[in-house]
């Protein structure tokens, strides 16, 4: 069979994800005694009618099951949907009486008293399917005379076998959840979110395993789509059938395949996102969709457009606010609306009295506290809102504590290293902020060359003037830094080949708690792609590194020189790309191919570092547009104007699976990603052929052409 579908999946399908809780609520429900109807709502393509094909097979046999699809009566007035509605009940009930009479409510509820009346009939079960696909006038009529058979069941026992689950998305809306709606009250709710992202990622996995891909290759790119679509179960099918057809034309497929097939979904009249778009129009919808798009509001049931925008297919509840449903979805709908991506929250301001700050402090702490615990209970699947919320708080504790002076208890003195003790048990060297004088041994040539950046202000982040850019690189503003240097140019394959070669994976003294734990779980001793002739050239900038693998071998450079290095902040990279004057990308504010390695290029893989000497920055730093991103220190969502904080501070590094940023786009980026300003994030443990890593420090690096 097939290794993705993005249509109805059949009874005991492969492909049936994430529902199995449903699942068998919904078995038990249909087993037990009726005391509601069930109403399974959900956004276009979300996979009801595939539930609903799983629930009738698991049924068969134990009760007497009906499921009635009125696409197939389509547009279809009152009179007819009785007597369709009928005629299906007939044909799975043998002896029911002749239906052919029926043609209103009453004539039902007496064709289904006789129906249910027989001593063979222990229980049946309605599935009403797609009833969108009837007009207002006729669901209006059916949920009225489907509300009276409910209380019709309390004196007339026959009618207390009939149990009924509706399925369909915001014309439900009208008829079960508002108070004056004829369903309301008599039905429980099932809402169909998405997929988790452990069962999304593993489905791209397995189907792209079936075609052959290896298996770390599958989970990556399952990684890559869950990021675009966020575990929505036909986007995340229709994004895989397209990777297969790739695989199966021999290509080799990476984020270059897949920023192509979210293209074709958002470019090519895709039927969700038509679906999507006539139901903001049919329900005049658009407006809150701006506001979902431009400024979401907090969350709240009682806000009833973004609960319609829910079940349209666009909207989803993240924690305190709403939230556009996934990356893909509000960058098409951003742009069919005319909707700038939203503002960054500006930092709170601070109560610097002691007695103030102190409350504040408790309050934050308590919060932090307790969204920590709800951060253990789902471990790896925890929702990117309160992973967001988590790295805030922990910011605004530490930046409250600098501002106010607020007591804090002593840190704790680390414990004495035990005589003897492998190298496995220690903590790396915390690096210097300055050399202190001290010769390094002799340099070899894989010891990356770093730039000199001076101390002064530069531009970063974007201005309006750049139709580009997005909120998130806004507002720009000065941001004053001390000297540093910077690598050169990425980090090459030939440079990285010692890290590889010798302890850098064998080595817990490099590694992060965090990544050290993954690196164990996941058994990784070389980067993603390292044995690949394509990727793997010696001057060409080494890929598949992950964060977590980018600070290890930042620390192993550091015991290997005797020189701090580090990873760059967003702040470092940004002003080294650009110049102090915020330049759009680093050879100045207008576009021209031929500098750098983008899509424009047409070259479609890595490049030779130094090759586009014509690209170089203001300070001569090579590759800073496209060819690979580039991992940076600075954790996601860190707001405009920038705070300057030491980011590589151990406390920091150790943020568990915290989103870190990437700048500087790949080779498949348009010139849009390719922008000095442009910002990107992903999780520390991502790894694509399309990531790689550059050094930073503090000092000029003796002995080297720095």
């Amino acid at each position: 069979m097939a290794p993705f579908s993005a249509t109805a999946l059949p009874p005991a399908s492969p492909l049936f994800r994430g529902r199995q809780a449903e699942l068998a609520r919904l078995k038990q429900i249909c087993q037990d005694e009726v005391i509601a109807y069930t109403v399974i709502y959900g956004g276009h393509q979300n996979g009801k009618t595939s539930l609903l094909l799983q629930l009738e097979a698991a049924l068969q046999g134990s009760v007497s099951v009906c499921r009635v699809d009125f696409q197939l009566i389509k547009g279809a007035l009152p009179e007819r949907a009785f007597a369709f509605l009928a005629a299906q009940i007939a044909h799975v009930l043998p002896l029911a009486p002749d239906h052919r009479a029926v043609a209103d409510a009453p004539a039902l509820l007496d064709f289904l008293g006789q129906a249910l009346g027989q001593s063979t009939i222990t229980r049946l079960v309605l599935l009403l399917d797609e009833l969108g696909a009837l007009p207002a006038e006729t669901r209006q009529a059916l949920a009225n005379a489907l509300r009276s058979f409910f209380h019709t069941r309390l004196v007339r026992p026959a009618l207390a076998k009939l149990q009924i689950i509706f399925s369909g998305g915001i014309e439900l809306y009208d008829l079960v959840v508002t108070e004056a709606s004829s369903l309301h009250n008599i039905c429980e709710e099932i809402y169909l979110a998405d997929l988790a992202e452990s069962e999304a990622v593993e489905l791209i996995a397995d189907g792209l395993r079936s075609l052959g891909v290896k298996p770390a290759d599958a989970h990556t790119i399952g990684q890559q789509v869950y990021a675009q679509v966020s575990g929505h179960p036909y986007l995340t099918q229709r994004i895989g059938g397209l990777l297969a057809g790739a695989v199966q034309r021999g290509e080799a497929i990476g984020p270059v395949q897949i920023e192509r097939a979210v293209r074709q979904i958002s470019q090519g009249g895709n039927p969700l996102l038509r679906q999507i778009q006539n139901d903001l129009r049919e329900h005049h919808m658009q407006d809150a969709a701006r506001r979902l798009l431009g400024s979401p509001p907090r969350f709240t049931r009682l806000d009833d457009d973004m609960v319609r925008l829910e079940l349209i297919g666009i909207a989803k509840p993240d924690d305190t606010h709403w939230a556009p449903r996934n990356p893909l979805l509000a960058e098409v709908f951003r742009e069919r609306l005319g909707v700038a991506a939203p503002e960054p929250a500006a930092p709170p301001a601070i109560d610097t009295t002691v007695s103030g700050a102190q409350d504040v402090l408790t309050a934050k702490r308590r919060r932090l506290a307790a969204l920590e615990l709800q951060q253990a209970r789902y471990g790896i699947d925890c929702p990117a809102h309160i992973v967001i919320e988590i790295e805030d708080l922990r910011r605004e504790i530490a930046h409250f504590k600098q501002a106010t002076a607020v007591p804090t208890a002593p840190e704790a003195a680390p414990p004495a290293q035990a005589t003897g003790a492998s190298a496995a048990d220690e903590r790396p060297p915390t690096p210097k902020r300055r050399n202190t004088g001290h010769t390094p041994r002799p340099l070899p040539d894989w010891v990356p060359t770093l730039i000199h950046i001076p101390a002064g202000p530069f531009l970063m982040g974007s201005s309006d003037s750049d139709k580009q850019a997005g909120g998130h690189e806004k507002p720009q503003h000065s941001l004053t830094l001390p000297d540093y240097w910077i690598g050169k140019t990425p980090v090459t394959n030939a440079q990285f080949r010692p890290f590889v070669e010798g302890d850098g994976y064998r080595n817990q003294q490099y590694w992060t708690k965090a990544g050290w734990a993954w690196r164990e779980k996941e058994q990784i001793i070389k980067p993603q792609w390292w044995e690949d002739a394509k990727w793997n050239e010696s001057e060409h900038p080494v890929v598949g590194v992950s964060w977590f693998e980018a600070v290890a071998y930042c620390r192993w450079l550091t015991v290997q020189t005797g020189h701090a290095f580090r990873l760059p902040s967003e702040a470092e990279w940004e002003k080294a790309a650009r110049g102090p004057d915020g330049l759009i990308w680093p050879w100045g504010n207008t576009w021209e191919t031929g500098r750098c390695n983008s899509e424009e290029a047409g070259i479609g893989k890595t490049t030779p570092v130094g090759q586009y000497p014509s690209g170089a920055s203001p300070y001569g730093v090579l590759d800073m547009a496209g060819n690979v991103w580039e991992w940076v220190a600075t954790k996601w969502r860190k707001s405009y104007p920038y705070q300057l904080e030491d980011e590589w501070l151990e406390v920091y590094l150790e943020e568990g699976d915290s989103g870190r940023m990437f700048r500087g786009g790949a080779y498949y980026s348009e010139q849009k990603g390719v922008r000095g300003a442009y910002r990107r994030y992903f999780y520390p443990r991502y790894r694509s052929n399309d990531q790689g890593v550059r050094v930073a420090s503090h000092s000029p690096l003796p002995g080297s052409e720095s």
